[in-house]
């Protein structure tokens, strides 16, 4: 194993990480080989999911968005639509952002585990 496979624990490939200006990874791993299509929305929701992981919540909102509105049956969109209103909630403090997430998940996506994972926020 090479040394940056060790530092980064890459033991499958192909594998993409994304890293923020400090080298710092933030849960936007991409293991094994993805159709174009995949691979084009996994790109921003790494993206999103490291300016969540900065608190740079406006921005991530933005990311997710897009893969909303341009890939809104890929299999980001479901993680892509329940981490936009996270996002959204930690950004205006809102608790019906939450609800409303659930909502569209529950609508759009409604056997997704993300759809499951928001099912507290109906209660909201």
């Amino acid at each position: 194993m090479s040394s940056r496979q060790q530092k980064f624990n890459i033991i499958l490939t192909p594998a993409l990480l994304l890293l923020d200006p400090e080298g710092k990874e933030h849960h936007s791993r991409t293991i094994g080989f993805l159709e174009a299509e995949e691979l084009i929305a996994s790109i921003p929701l790494g993206i999103g999911k490291m300016r969540y992981g900065r608190s740079e919540f406006r921005e991530a909102i933005n990311s997710f968005k897009k893969i909303l509105a341009k890939h809104p049956e890929n299999d980001s969109a479901p993680e892509a639509a329940f981490l936009a209103g996270v996002s959204h909630y930690k950004y205006t403090r809102n608790p019906l952002a939450l609800r409303e997430t659930y909502e569209h998940l529950r609508q759009k996506y409604p056997r997704s585990s993300w759809t499951k994972r928001a099912y507290p926020y109906r209660l909201l």
